[in-house]
Parts: structure tokens; C-alpha cells; sequence
């Protein structure tokens, strides 16, 4: 499935990481007596999966020194990109500063705030990092392999029904919850974990990075709305939501608003999900579930998680029939775990303020789906191959997704749909 890389050296993914360094992982993983044998450096991503960093997969052998057992340990390590060009692009060392903050201060202090309240079922769907570090020049992050333990992304071709939205809508939830709790219970702690994020994506320095590609965005919608839908109400609506005002209404959205403001994802749609199930398909009862990609993470509304991930993964049939239904199996997987850590949760975040925020923000994951249904449905010949970028100066983004009207009506109804849906629930007016 990978394929090993003859020529990479550890050094060329980063000076700090060494054979010493994998030989700390090692024993950090099987304890004292493991000892180092060889390790094997593996292709990590395929085309159009990374933008942001260079993704390589470690095999790490070693053995273990009482009884000689062959021991291994599966890494993913992310690296900042070689090209300067792909760097400037994508502006990588933003990014990874944000989700090494992440590793390094916001998971530490959860686990920490859960040792102390200790919950009958803890969170615990962070992957295992064991190095993160974000200098300017050797950015990385290590952490567990978990496809080797098969966990895998859903399937989202046709978009997910009711029972995978809940799975991972409980995820969020419970992820959520965590920021409610401690917030209540340790504000001195949660705010220093809370400082170390920044907004990565919608802020008044990125708009001349961006704004050309959300028009691309914003026209790509407008041309499957008019194709699809026969009501004009829909187009004038979304006009109106994506004119030129749409960067800074999005800018607002991400801005936090008390007391309901949580830690959140920020790229919260199903290829950041893993799944282990007890059988190789759908049908199998769910044994662990692995939340990762952390670049975007952010203090927000929790709503902005949810209306992404909705509007970017979710069938017809559950946002048209069963919206009401999976907003409460969230609003219970949050209300529960609170409860589980210990505080009072629906004092501290009453279903009817949960419809108010609903109500305020979901418009957020309608602006976030113009850029994530397009993407999501390229294929392969279309997918830019980022790997090939040259040179030392930024190349913008517009040349990079220089993306044209999607050709097919199912991904046209994509996003017709989540236009009509939105405009429906009077998210966007």
C-alpha cells in the first residue's frame, strides 16, 4: 500500500529527528526494554490528500531486550513541505504552529483536566503524539499510525446516512463538552490552553490570500444552484450571502462569543474521522474512533464544527429529514459527557441556547462547503499534484484550484442542496 523511500534520510524530514529520537518512541511505547533495531521511511499521502505538509509513514523495529520479541512501532510524521513555493502557498508554517500549539498545550491540558474529574468514559480519540515542534525551519509533528490498528475514513461517496452522521457527531460532542466543563471548572487552565490557538483561515491578514478563490468558490454554487434548483429565491439568497462582503461575514463567524465558545476542530468533515470496526465494512459495531489534522483548530462556536461537517458530509436524507434529529444526538453526546466530567451541564449550556447559536452560526458550514464539496469531488486527472511545486515564490491559489463548474448533476446537487437547506432553516436570508 506505501511505498518505501529510498532516498529520504530522517534528516531530510527534519534535523530533529533522529535515530535517538525514534529510539525514545520506541520505549515510550513498549517501555524500557525495548531496544532500537532499524526503521524503514514510507510514502505517507496520496496525491491531493496533504496540502499543508509533507506526510511520511516510519516503520520503527526493535526488540525487546528480555525475551527478544520482535517489537514495531508505526509512525505518521508531518513535515513542513521542501518547496518554498508550496510553503508560501499554503502557508504551511501557519498552520503547523497552530496544530503543534494544539499537541503541545490544548491536549495536555484536557487529559490533565480529565485525571482530575475522572469520567466514566474519558475522552480519548486524540491519535498519540509523541513529538511536535514548530521552529519556522524543522516544523514536525509525530505521532501513532492508527491505520495499522484499522482504523479507516468512512466512506462519503454518496454521503453519510444517519446512523455514521451520529457516530461522529457524538464525537464532536463529547469534544465539545470538554471545553464546557473545564471552562467552568478550571478557567485559569483553559484559557492558557485556549491562547496558544490563533485563527488560521478567516482574518483580515489572509483575505488578499484567499478572496480570489472564494469567488471561485462562490461562482462554482451560484452555477450549480441555477442549474438545479427552479426557485429563484435560492440564488438571489445565496447571491446575496456570497457577495463581496462573504470573506469578513465569515471572518465574524469565527470570532468567539461567550460563555458558549468552545475549543473546536475547524476541519471537522469525515476524511479526519478514523473509524475501527469490527468488521471490514459498515455493518460492523464500532470499536475505537480517531479524531486527526489539527491546523485549523480554533476558539469558537461549537456550530461551527457541526454545520461544517454537516453540510460537507451528510446525505440528503439526513439534512432534510432528520436534522432536528441528529443536532440532539449531539446536544446529548455533549450534555452527557458534561454531566460524566462531573458539572451541570444543561445549566451550563441550555438546549435553548443551543438553538440560538444554531441558529447564529450555521451559515458558517455553508460558506466552508463552497470550498470542501468541489474538492472533495475532483478526480484524480483534476487533483492539483502539489508535490511538483517549484521555485521560491508564492503561486496563487486560483492557479493552483483552477477550478471550473462541476460537470455532474450529483455533485452540482451537493451543493444546491445545502444552498436550499440553508435558505430553508433561515440560516442565511
Amino acid at each position: 500500500m506505501f511505498c518505501v523511500c529510498e532516498n529520504i534520510l530522517l534528516s531530510d524530514i527534519s534535523s530533529k529527528l533522529t535515530s535517538d529520537s525514534l529510539k525514545e518512541f520506541l520505549r515510550e511505547e513498549f517501555g524500557p526494554d525495548a531496544e532500537f533495531v532499524q526503521y524503514k521511511i514510507l510514502t505517507g499521502a496520496s496525491k491531493g490528500e496533504s496540502y499543508l505538509s509533507t506526510v511520511y509513514r516510519i516503520e520503527v523495529e526493535g526488540k525487546s531486550s528480555r525475551d527478544e520479541k520482535k517489537l514495531v512501532l508505526h509512525l505518521i510524521v508531518k513535515c513542513l513541505p521542501a518547496s518554498a513555493a508550496r510553503r508560501k502557498t499554503f502557508r504551511s508554517l501557519e498552520f503547523f504552529r497552530n496544530e503543534v500549539a494544539f499537541y503541545n498545550k490544548v491536549v495536555p491540558a484536557f487529559i490533565e483536566f480529565q485525571n482530575k474529574q475522572k469520567p466514566k468514559h474519558p475522552f480519548v480519540e486524540f491519535p498519540r503524539c509523541y513529538f511536535a515542534l514548530a521552529d519556522g525551519e524543522n516544523d514536525i509533528v509525530v505521532m501513532e499510525d492508527v491505520s495499522y490498528k484499522n482504523y479507516k475514513t468512512t466512506n462519503r461517496q454518496d454521503g453519510l446516512n444517519y446512523e455514521q452522521c451520529e457516530i461522529l457527531m457524538n464525537v464532536l460532542g463529547r469534544f465539545h463538552a470538554l471545553s464546557i466543563a473545564m471552562k467552568e471548572k478550571e478557567p485559569g487552565a483553559f484559557k492558557e490552553a485556549v491562547s496558544s490557538l490563533f485563527e488560521t483561515y478567516y482574518k483580515p491578514e489572509t483575505k488578499a490570500w484567499y478572496i480570489n478563490q472564494l469567488q471561485l468558490f462562490t461562482d462554482i454554487a451560484i452555477d450549480a444552484v441555477t442549474k438545479e434548483l427552479l426557485e429563484k429565491v435560492y440564488e438571489e439568497k445565496l447571491r446575496r450571502f456570497a457577495d463581496n462582503s462573504c470573506f469578513d461575514r465569515m471572518c465574524e463567524y469565527v470570532k468567539p462569543k461567550e460563555p458558549y465558545a468552545v475549543i473546536s476542530h475547524g476541519d471537522a468533515w469525515a476524511p479526519n474521522f478514523l473509524v475501527r470496526r469490527s468488521a471490514e465494512n459498515e455493518n460492523g459495531k464500532v470499536e475505537g474512533i480517531c479524531m486527526i489534522d489539527y491546523q485549523l483548530a480554533r476558539y469558537s462556536s461549537p456550530v461551527l464544527d457541526i454545520s461544517f461537517f454537516l453540510y460537507s458530509c451528510a446525505s440528503e436524507n439526513v439534512l432534510f429529514n432528520q436534522f432536528d434529529d441528529i443536532l440532539k444526538a449531539y446536544y446529548k453526546s455533549l450534555i452527557d459527557f458534561v454531566t460524566d466530567l462531573g458539572l451541570p451541564a444543561e445549566i451550563l449550556f441550555p438546549f435553548k441556547e443551543f438553538q440560538k447559536e444554531i441558529l447564529s452560526y450555521f451559515a458558517f458550514g455553508l460558506g466552508m462547503s463552497l470550498e470542501s464539496v468541489p474538492l472533495s469531488i475532483l478526480d484524480a486527472d483534476q487533483t492539483p499534484d502539489v508535490e511538483s511545486m517549484s521555485g521560491e515564490e508564492e503561486i496563487p491559489l486560483t492557479e493552483i484550484w483552477a477550478l471550473k463548474p462541476i460537470e455532474s448533476k450529483e455533485g452540482r446537487m451537493r451543493l444546491a442542496l445545502n444552498v436550499k437547506h440553508a435558505v430553508d432553516n433561515k440560516f442565511i436570508l
